[in-house]
């Protein structure tokens, strides 16, 4: 079932079955899933929950389909395989079109909510003045 709908083969390099573990490992882990507290993710994830301040929890198909947790066929996290896995889909980001707008940046950051749609060279500016 894995394979079929993940491309995958049920495999401990995957963030799926690391995920599992850490749940079983950490104490309490498992119950602090269950009720939402606990956000899971990939570096991508993680990159955006901090530039925007722990305001978006998402991630892109690509990450995503990576993680054995999503079904590449239907586009969607595998209801059945976090099941299989007791992985609460609450901790799960949501998943965005790579072209999908991410969210501002956290102001704290860089002294103003930067836009994905900056420029980059509008961007480095507003962060890195010369001397």
């Amino acid at each position: 079932m894995i394979t079929a709908r993940t491309g995958l083969l049920a495999d401990p390099y995957f963030s799926g079955t690391k995920l599992r573990w850490l749940l079983e490992m950490i104490p309490g882990a498992q119950e602090r899933a269950a009720k939402g507290e606990l956000a899971f993710g990939t570096v991508d994830s993680w990159l955006i929950w901090n530039l925007t301040g722990g305001k978006v929890h998402a991630t892109d198909a690509t990450n995503a389909a990576r993680t054995l947790l999503y079904d590449i066929h239907e586009g969607r996290w595998s209801a059945e395989i976090c099941d299989l896995f007791d992985i609460s889909m609450a901790v799960l980001p949501e998943v965005k079109d790579c072209a999908a707008d991410f969210g501002m940046t956290d102001p704290v950051l860089f002294g103003a909510p930067l836009s994905p749609e900056a420029p980059a060279p509008l961007t480095w500016s507003m962060r890195f003045r010369p001397t």
